[in-house]
């Protein structure tokens, strides 16, 4: 996964440490499940959400998970380049 990351979209960083502890409402069953995940951050220009998406779905169905959640940002990240480059 890192890998591909890496090399459709420039790199990633990875938010935490240690997994996240979560809960989540089961929609099939009504029980509340307990999960451990992780976070992974990737910068990517507005133009590449779709691609974004489409790796997303095709990781979820490889993990057998039912969605990956996306968080976007856009509009307020900026690029800073560094002085005398």
């Amino acid at each position: 996964m890192r890998g591909k990351l890496e090399e459709q979209f420039g790199g990633w960083s990875l938010a935490a440490q240690e997994p996240l502890e979560g809960a989540w409402r089961n929609p099939d069953t009504g029980e509340v499940e307990h999960d451990a995940s992780w976070r992974y951050e990737v910068g990517v220009a507005p133009e590449q959400l779709e691609k974004l998406d489409g790796y997303l779905a095709d990781l979820a169905l490889r993990l057998g998970q039912r969605a990956i959640w996306r968080v976007a940002h856009a509009g307020q990240g900026k690029l800073i380049h560094a002085r005398g480059r």
